[in-house]
């Protein structure tokens, strides 16, 4: 009985290396993008805290994905479309501080 319990915790205790889908990096790059968009365009001058946090979280999936033992594993194509999808969430909160400022300055005239 000891031996099977042993067995069973090696073999769950090995590190696995896995990523996410491509579906799912595109749906939370989106849905950050989308939220920070939102955001931005209601409070303009919260920009700068929206693209903190998203870095921040953004810089912590970029160093797993660093990793050497998770980087042989990646396809190059993968790679390309979560930096796409990343430009993306960094992209949409400024465009909302854009529109927000510029409807601003419109109904000021």
């Amino acid at each position: 009985m000891m031996n099977v319990l042993l067995l069973l915790f090696q073999a769950t205790d090995a590190p696995t290396v896995s990523s996410p889908s491509t579906f799912r990096v595109w749906l939370f790059f989106l849905a950050f993008g989308v939220i920070g968009f939102v955001i931005c365009r209601v409070v303009f001058w919260l920009l700068p805290l929206v693209l903190v946090f998203e870095g921040t979280i953004i810089m912590g999936i970029l160093t797993a994905v660093r990793d050497p033992a998770m980087r042989a594993s990646i396809n190059p194509g993968y790679l390309k479309q979560a930096y796409l999808a990343i430009l993306i969430a960094f992209i949409l909160p400024c465009l909302g501080t854009l529109l927000a400022w510029r409807t601003r300055a419109r109904t000021r005239k």
